[in-house]
């Protein structure tokens, strides 16, 4: 299934204007309408970047991209600028910064649903880096929001849950690494998924060679993981 040639581009605001990009699948909607994964971007880049990453490493896939960019400006170098989704730190959760994000990735499904026919239902996240720590955060502090979360070269922090992860049992996350990754080093995507399975949350954890990049088979792993939650 082809996605249309076609971008369009939205805007949502949390405490400033963000842009998002949509990439819809060709052809007549399912009866039920689209499902949807949203794509969030590493630290530094930004959704007009990310979007032909997604397109290369995902190739043809049966749900619309919405694919946001982060709504803070971390830096410029020659001919880009850097946004990022959260400014705090591990021992300083942004948890401001969260429910921003959270608000921004709610108005995003629901200004493409006014354009599309989406089943809102079946809505999944997926996000690289920094991109990947907050579809994580996401999928444990609204498990009934989002299908599903796949974790690519990231980590998760129970800290950024409110009441601890036992209201994120319901979860669905998969995590995918590099084992040479030494920007998010694999003992992070380890210990993340030691935590939620002490917590009762199971998560699988996919490992392949490379150092912090999205792989083409980090992806394909990552597309059947989400073939089987959006189906």
């Amino acid at each position: 299934m082809a996605l249309t040639p076609a971008v369009w581009e939205g805007r949502t605001r949390i405490a400033r204007e963000v842009p998002y990009r949509v990439l819809a699948p060709s052809g007549r909607s399912p009866r039920d309408g689209w499902p949807a994964v949203i794509a969030l971007h590493g630290y530094g880049w930004d959704g007009t970047r990310f979007t032909p990453v997604i397109r290369r490493r995902f190739g043809k896939v049966p749900w619309v991209w919405i694919v946001p960019r982060g709504p803070w400006r971390v830096f410029e170098a020659p001919g880009a600028v850097g946004y990022a989704w959260l400014v705090g730190s591990r021992e300083d959760p942004d948890h401001e910064g969260m429910k921003g994000t959270e608000a921004l990735l709610r108005q995003a499904v629901a200004g493409t649903g006014r354009r599309l026919h989406l089943d809102r239902k079946r809505v999944a996240l997926l996000g690289f880096s920094q991109g990947a720590f907050v579809a994580g955060v996401a999928a444990l502090r609204g498990p009934g929001a989002w299908r599903a979360a796949a974790v690519l070269g990231g980590y998760i922090n129970p800290l950024m849950v409110p009441g601890g992860l036992i209201r994120s049992r319901g979860a669905c996350l998969a995590f995918f690494h590099a084992r040479q990754d030494t920007d998010v080093p694999l003992e992070r995507a380890k210990r993340s998924v030691r935590t939620l399975a002490e917590a009762g949350i199971p998560a699988a954890l996919k490992t392949f060679p490379g150092g912090h990049k999205l792989s083409p088979a980090m992806a394909a792993a990552a597309r059947e993981f989400l073939l089987e939650a959006l189906r």
